[in-house]
């Protein structure tokens, strides 16, 4: 059974705002939130894992691709 987490805890996982977080949903940084129950919605763990993993992929192609460009 998948762990999910609201969004007060996402903000606090990644130290940001609610802009922040819609912003970072909205630009796919961030997956988007599921209904799990009547006005509830939330993100499960594993893709917020995911997301991460992605992330600093990109970061460190994005260190590699810049490094000796002086």
């Amino acid at each position: 059974m998948p762990v999910y987490v609201r969004g007060k805890q996402v903000e606090a996982r990644y130290n940001i705002s609610r802009t922040t977080r819609w912003r970072w949903i909205k630009s796919g940084r961030l997956p988007k939130p599921e209904q799990i129950g009547p006005g509830i919605a939330a993100t499960r763990e594993d893709l917020l894992d995911e997301a991460d993993e992605k992330w600093a992929a990109r970061v460190a192609k994005g260190k590699a691709e810049g490094a000796g460009h002086d």
